[in-house]
């Protein structure tokens, strides 16, 4: 993952809402690192065919996206709580004239991805957690891109690691979406996998107000003669 840029842009992430949204369109107007993060150094898995990353030293760990639906200047905002599928590509922040589409995750091992995701979030739900945000964030790499922590430089994230790795095959199947942008020019900015809820809250909120008003008008009294 590219190094954060908060001003400007920051290394893509990974999101997931609790069912796909594929024609939701979204603007990111800011990002933190608030769940926690690790400064982690990965290389090619020997064990594992080679990827198209070489490694490195890496932010890893949940990110925190401002975003609404309309653009940077346009309440209401929602939280994307994001984990990074695209290494190669940034998130630009507040820039209205970028909008980014939620499409079917495709990248490599997608479905377990998810659901490592899915349960990254279920654990950080109750407060920020450095060593869970950052072991996710390296399952999911490893899972991607054949990477691992460069073994003996972090021992207790590599356990934690380890640990996920041995829950996945238990995990219950969970689905995610790519949050994608393009420049003006047309060039691919970002992708990002879904898995907390946030904007799909907000639809059914919205769902649930019209069924409201439907009820309500169903319920008013009809002149005579009509049913």
């Amino acid at each position: 993952m590219r190094a954060l840029t908060f001003a400007a842009a920051g290394a893509l992430a990974a999101v997931g809402l609790a069912s796909p949204a594929s024609a939701t369109q979204i603007y990111v107007s800011g990002m933190s690192l608030a769940n926690g993060y690790e400064f982690a150094t990965f290389q090619r898995n020997p064990d594992e065919p080679a990827g198209p990353w070489t490694g490195g030293t890496e932010y890893t760990g949940q990110q925190d996206l401002t975003a609404n639906y309309g653009d940077t200047n346009h309440a209401p905002y929602f939280n994307v709580f994001a984990w990074c599928v695209d290494v190669f590509h940034d998130i630009y922040i507040g820039g209205d004239s970028i909008v980014y589409n939620l499409t079917p995750l495709t990248v490599s091992n997608a479905g377990e991805i998810a659901k490592v995701a899915a349960w990254g979030d279920r654990q950080l739900a109750s407060g920020p957690n450095p060593l869970i945000s950052a072991a996710v964030q390296a399952e999911i790499w490893d899972l991607e891109y054949n990477m691992e922590i460069v073994p003996g430089s972090d021992p207790t994230l590599e356990a934690e690691v380890a640990s996920i790795n041995s829950l996945l095959p238990s995990l219950p199947s969970a689905t995610g979406s790519m949050l994608s942008g393009n420049f003006a020019g047309g060039g691919s900015i970002a992708q990002t996998l879904y898995t907390v809820p946030e904007p799909a809250s907000l639809a059914l909120l919205g769902s649930g107000v019209l069924a409201t008003a439907l009820i309500r008008r169903r319920r008013r009294p009809q002149p005579a003669g009509q049913s």
